[in-house]
């Protein structure tokens, strides 16, 4: 089967599984939104600025030089203290936190841009009100702190508490987003690695491809009706790799038989109908005896099952036969 006819029944088979894709797709995106909401606690962030003065006096250029290379040293080292675990226990202390509320309390971060003076301090926290309160405090423990093991205050607070009402995490449509994409893929894999794994024939097309031939669902209406219903009877005058009955064309003389089902190969056991292409001939039903080629004008319109192939042979001229649908 070319890769054409591939796509076209993989394409079917997703239009025969829409009301699964939909659901699945639905169930997912659903049940990610609901725990989203439900299960999910919402994370705040709140932020505040502070300023590192350069108290440096030095005029040349020299000294200027070491002076940026000695504030560059210090502001890494105040991100490093911003770190450490005195700061946070003093925090918590000064606001006689609980283990519970301390722990709502989800990261603590200090950000600064190399060769700036200012530094950014980022709480989030799953309580807004909490966050505010935290912020505020950490800053005023954070100065004291680095006062007393450098002997100054050099940091200046430039904003306090800065943060959106609405909580940084988690966002509903980006989960809802995420969850529409994973949950489709998921879905359209499931059917395609069913489709590529199955052994099971879902169509007729599949019997088709398995046998060669078409099944009786897809042959025209008065080709099935001569092959299952008609008078059969073998005529003396035909060659050694076919048998024929000619009843069917004289009765059905005048009916435009269509191309619908030439092989390249008629194999032996193949049940042929002419089309109308072959002229007086159209209508008349063989059955080949050999491994022959088609013309290009004959109609394979089913076949002997293999168990019974052998009967070919027993077939002589002017004998009646008929065939049974299995």
């Amino acid at each position: 089967m070319d890769i054409f006819n591939n796509m076209t029944r993989f394409y079917s088979l997703i239009k025969s599984k829409f009301i699964f894709l939909i659901t699945f797709i639905f169930l997912g995106v659903g049940s990610v939104s609901l725990y989203t909401i439900v299960a999910i606690k919402p994370v705040y962030s709140v932020s505040s600025t502070l300023i590192m003065k350069n108290t440096s006096t030095e005029k040349n250029d020299s000294q200027v030089i070491e002076s940026l290379n000695l504030f560059q040293r210090q502001a890494k080292t105040y991100l490093e203290i911003a770190a450490l675990p005195p700061v946070k226990e003093a925090t918590n202390q000064a606001l006689e936190l609980s283990s519970e509320e301390s722990a709502k309390i989800k990261s603590i971060k200090l950000t600064n841009d190399s060769g700036s003076q200012l530094m950014t301090l980022t709480i989030r926290a799953t309580d807004r009100e909490l966050a505010v309160n935290y912020i505020q405090q950490y800053v005023k423990q954070y100065k004291k702190f680095t006062a007393e093991k450098f002997g100054r205050d050099d940091l200046e607070v430039v904003s306090e508490a800065l943060g959106s009402s609405k909580p940084v995490y988690p966002i509903l449509w980006k989960n809802m987003f995420i969850s529409l994409i994973v949950f489709t893929f998921i879905a359209f894999n499931m059917i395609f690695f069913r489709y590529i794994l199955s052994d099971a024939i879902d169509s007729s097309e599949d019997l088709e491809e398995l046998t060669g031939v078409p099944t009786l669902g897809m042959i025209p209406e008065i080709e099935k009706k001569i092959v299952l219903d008609e008078f059969h009877y073998s005529r003396g005058d035909a060659p050694e790799n076919l048998i024929r009955s000619s009843n069917s064309r004289v009765k059905y003389k005048g009916h435009e038989f269509k191309l619908f089902n030439t092989p390249e190969i008629i194999k032996k056991g193949d049940i042929i109908i002419e089309s109308s292409e072959f002229g007086h001939y159209a209508g008349e039903l063989m059955i080949a005896k050999n491994e022959m080629r088609n013309t290009g004008k004959s109609n394979v319109v089913g076949r002997i099952s293999e168990e019974e192939i052998f009967l070919i042979d027993y077939i002589k001229p002017w004998q009646k036969f008929s065939f049974v649908e299995k």
